[in-house]
């Protein structure tokens, strides 16, 4: 089944979660969010009952499913933040190091630190540091948010999947706080050495600070409370 088959019968009040949503290779029913002190800490507990939603996992479950948290907080993903020390920077879908982490992994300001190796296999796209600095750090319009190269990318490329989301997006800011600007992608800066974090999708709610259902690249894999989604099957399996 096909997206658009999904957001045609979602309608105002969404699906709830019990009901089945199978869609390209992941099992999204009877998804469970799962809290605690910290990434570290939360990842190893999830993965005895399943696999953490990737970040455009969630967008589509923030479309087709009508739930307070999943919708207005934020949440945490498996997509992996892979910076390099020139400010270049790529987008790890499904992300198998962060899926190993535990609270004994070692971690320098709340970040894995990797060898140049291992930056270089993660797949995907290379953002510039231009990119970093022409399309990051901003709130952005719609449109701009439909055209905004880093989600694309986080949107697993899939230019429909994103279209959606944003109008979702945008109509909200605008029927319930007269807002026109929203989904800004925020990044951490560089270290010293090659690393890897997590992106976090910001929620609806806290539409006057830097959320307004914002990217946020960050390094608080082990100091920061966090919030992730367990699905049932991830795409590779």
């Amino acid at each position: 089944m096909v997206l658009d088959d999904y957001l045609g019968g979602v309608g105002k009040q969404g699906f709830v979660r019990e009901k089945e949503l199978l869609f390209d290779g992941v099992d999204y029913s009877g998804y469970k969010i799962f809290e605690g002190e910290s990434f570290v800490s939360v990842m190893p507990v999830l993965l005895g009952e399943g696999f953490p939603a990737d970040f455009s996992d969630l967008l589509l479950m923030r479309l087709c499913f009508n739930d307070f948290l999943l919708i207005n907080d934020y949440l945490d993903s498996g997509t992996g933040l892979a910076c390099h020390p020139d400010g270049s920077f790529k987008v790890v879908h499904d992300c198998e190091l962060l899926r190993n982490i535990n609270s004994r992994t070692k971690l320098v300001d709340g970040v894995l630190l990797l060898e140049e190796s291992v930056y270089d296999s993660f797949e995907g796209v290379i953002f510039s540091k231009n990119v970093r600095k022409e399309h990051t750090g901003i709130l952005l319009t719609e449109n701009e948010a439909k055209n905004n190269p880093v989600w694309f990318e986080l949107a697993g490329r899939d230019q429909n999947l994103l279209g959606a989301y944003v109008e979702k997006v945008f109509k909200y800011l605008r029927d319930n706080y007269k807002i026109s600007e929203g989904m800004a992608v925020y990044l951490v800066e560089p270290l010293r050495k090659p690393s890897l974090g997590a992106w976090c999708l910001g929620g609806f709610v806290n539409v006057y600070c830097s959320s307004r259902s914002s990217a946020h690249g960050s390094y608080s894999l082990g100091d920061c409370n966090a919030r992730l989604v367990r699905v049932r099957r991830r795409r590779t399996e």
